[in-house]
């Protein structure tokens, strides 16, 4: 997948690629690729900021997911 982006660094590729998954609400993905892009640019605060916005919406969608989970087994008891 890096080779079809041309002469693009593994930071460039990196950043597009999890700026689209954020944008997808697929924030694991995007979190794992702004990972990768601070491993290659270490002082990058670009990286840094979106790498904190995909965990921020990370740990939203998983405190949601329990929430629906236990509001489901709420209604099951209450039958």
């Amino acid at each position: 997948m890096l080779s079809a982006c041309g002469s693009s660094s593994k930071y460039e590729v990196s950043m597009e690629m999890g700026q689209e998954a954020f944008e997808d609400g697929r924030y694991e993905d995007a979190f794992s690729a702004f990972q990768i892009a601070m491993k290659e640019d270490p002082d990058s605060t670009e990286a840094l900021e979106w790498l904190m916005k995909a965990k921020k919406e990370q740990d939203e969608a998983s405190s949601d997911s329990v929430e629906t989970v236990s509001a489901a087994e709420q209604e099951e008891t209450a039958v």
